[in-house]
């Protein structure tokens, strides 16, 4: 099963070991998927024109990355509850993912009024803004609630 298809995925999802490889996988697919959108970006930024393919790859990571924001609050929730710091880190992860939101609709709302270096360059801002909120996530917030992949044998 694809990783982004969470929802199915999600009831299955019980153990910190299954939970930590669901959104771990998640964030693989999205990196791919980040790389991508930023080598449309610089396409773009170096050529100043659009690439065909910018567009194309903003409006498939959005509801990709929707879907991450899903399941990681259905999955991270329960976990944070019962963590002596899960209020605080709570309420963290869901002003992160409103922020997030947020860009996603603005992007959204700007991409047929600015020109495309100006698209351009919100969009390589956003993928870097992505990117550093999944390696916090990784090193901080999955640490803190036992979700850190655990050494080999």
């Amino acid at each position: 099963m694809h990783p982004l298809q969470a929802e199915k995925k999600l009831v299955r999802a019980r153990s910190k070991d299954e939970i930590r490889d669901l959104l771990m996988g998640q964030h693989a697919i999205l990196r791919v998927m980040l790389a991508g959108l930023a080598t449309s970006c610089d396409r773009c930024l170096r050529e100043g024109a659009l690439p065909s393919g910018l567009k194309v790859r903003i409006a498939e990571l959005r509801p990709a990355f929707e879907l991450h924001l899903r399941s990681e609050e259905s999955c991270l929730e329960p976990i944070l509850a019962g963590h002596s710091w899960g209020p605080v880190r709570l309420t963290l992860l869901q002003a992160e993912h409103a922020h997030q939101r947020a860009v996603f609709k603005a992007l959204a709302r700007s991409e047929a009024r600015l020109e495309p270096l100006g698209l351009a360059r919100l969009a390589a801002a956003l993928v870097e803004d992505l990117l550093a909120d999944m390696d916090g996530e990784e090193c901080e917030l999955f640490a803190a609630v036992g979700l850190q992949r655990r050494p080999g044998p």
